[in-house]
């Protein structure tokens, strides 16, 4: 393989690939950012914003907790990051998606340096980036509902953010595993954010505890083979479970969740067992059926970027077809157990299919698991490859020729990210107009307000409405300080 290894032309082309390959991402990604840039307050945002005016920012943590709220109280940290959201305004709620744009991408590319580093795999920063970026878009552009999932603040924040916290607790375990070593302040941020994590929901607690305890097996296998740093790894993994463990805890026994539960149609044991099945079943298959073609994409470009990296390195390690497929369908099986975590905490709360907003961290199990089959596949046909030398340089050729037309694939997907830009845009004027009539009629000492009825801009999330008894407008006229507020007001169709 020196002869690949040293042709310039291939490396240039290569680095070339890549970093187009990055710009091309980054076109539907900036699709995401700008179209989240029109979001304000809608749905119960309005009530978050409500508790918080009328009780001050810390009073509000405790009174969410402890009474009962229009909206799940009991999730600490939700609670917590909404009501800091809202202290900068509804603006704040525009800068939201890039944020998480930005955080997710970043601590995939950190976590992934430190699987590098361990796997001593001769990966270049530009195409960790790549990689990143590819994660990032792919979990976005699959997301179940998109809108719910990165542009409305309180489905952003229970289900997506703990995502960006776990991918960054496990960065950080696996820096001081490979460090061998460990203080105590690091042991007491893993746990800190392992507890922030805990409390945004009990979907994204139960995924977190079942990652944890999947992590510290494997750790445990590392010990018994003699690999130094793991029981570092186990001291802090163990840690991240006890303070999960304890977010967990304090979901489970506030007050504000009493008459939620009470009013729940909870199964039986076989029952909940076969709604969580189904429900994890139904998601699979719809993950990997009813999207074809970027979950072929999403495997082909990470079969070629591993074979090209893994021709880079001289270990020859030949991976028996027998052995491959175990490394497979064990990547699958675990994918499956973290599946199953998404559905099991709404099949026993309310017997019923998650919502579609909770099932981002589904998709992004799929896109990392799909990525890593990819991967493997890659290394396991490199490996193979190499008792072929007179193919070997065709198919060297062949995968960076398959990186660079399948990144373009982003570039065609982003046609229908911006597509509803215009809407967006329309929606973020009038609540913008409206916002500021309420302002000034608060100001001329107008109590009882009526104001222009918009469209709800996120699917299946209500907005004010003609019905000042709604408690969308309650929340809405407790957040502005006025008696009532009607959506009854043409003008959003004119």
């Amino acid at each position: 393989m020196k002869y690949l290894r040293s042709s310039k032309p291939i490396e240039i082309t290569q680095k070339i690939l890549v970093l187009l390959g990055c710009l091309a991402l980054s076109v539907p990604l900036a699709g995401y950012l700008i179209t989240g840039a029109n979001m304000r307050f809608t749905g119960d945002d309005y009530c978050y914003g409500a508790v918080a005016a009328e009780n001050g920012f810390w009073k509000a943590q405790w009174v969410s907790y402890w009474s009962k709220m229009p909206y799940h109280g009991n999730r600490f940290s939700l609670t917590f990051f909404s009501d800091l959201s809202g202290l900068f305004g509804p603006l704040s709620n525009a800068v939201l998606p890039g944020l998480i744009i930005v955080l997710l991408t970043s601590v995939i590319l950190f976590t992934l340096y430190q699987i590098k580093t361990l796997a001593n795999l001769p990966l270049r920063k530009p195409e960790c980036l790549l990689i990143s970026l590819l994660l990032v878009f792919f979990t976005l552009y699959q997301a179940p509902s998109l809108a719910q999932s990165l542009y409305w603040r309180s489905g952003t924040l229970p289900y997506t953010a703990p995502i960006i916290i776990n991918t960054l607790v496990l960065g950080l375990i696996l820096k001081h595993f490979r460090k061998k070593k460990a203080g105590k302040l690091s042991g007491v941020l893993v746990a800190a954010l392992a507890f922030i994590g805990g409390g945004f929901s009990e979907t994204a607690t139960a995924v977190q505890i079942v990652f944890l305890v999947l992590l510290i097996a494997g750790f445990w296998a590392a010990g018994k083979k003699g690999i130094g740093g793991a029981s570092v790894g186990i001291r802090l993994v163990l840690s991240a479970l006890i303070a999960s463990g304890v977010a967990l805890l304090l979901l489970a026994v506030s007050p504000s969740i009493d008459e939620r539960l009470s009013g729940a149609n909870h199964p039986g044991f076989l029952q909940f067992i076969l709604i969580t099945l189904r429900s994890a079943a139904s998601f699979a298959f719809e993950s990997l059926v009813g999207q074809p073609i970027p979950n072929a994409v999403n495997f082909l470009v990470f079969v070629a970027l591993s074979y090209i990296v893994s021709s880079r390195s001289t270990r020859s390690s030949y991976l028996p077809v027998k052995h491959y497929l175990k490394l497979v369908a064990g990547i699958a099986l675990i994918g499956l157990v973290l599946i199953l975590c998404v559905t099991a905490p709404s099949a026993f709360a309310q017997s019923a299919f998650p919502e579609f907003r909770a099932l981002i961290i589904a998709r992004i199990i799929t896109v990392t698991m799909i990525s890593l089959a990819g991967f493997t596949t890659g290394y396991w046909l490199e490996q193979w490859m190499r008792s072929k030398p007179k193919l070997t340089r065709t198919a060297y050729l062949g995968m960076t020729l398959l990186v660079g037309v399948l990144l373009v694939y982003p570039l065609y997907a982003s046609r229908n990210i911006y597509s509803g830009l215009p809407e967006y845009a329309k929606w973020s004027t009038f609540w913008d107009q409206r916002n500021l009539a309420i302002q000034q009629d608060k100001q001329a000492g107008i109590m009882d307000l009526n104001v222009v009825q918009i469209d709800h801009i996120i699917p299946d999330v209500g907005d004010l409405s003609p019905d000042p008894g709604h408690w969308y407008n309650i929340c809405a006229s407790q957040y502005y300080g006025v008696q009532t507020i009607t959506a009854d007001q043409p003008g959003w169709d004119e």
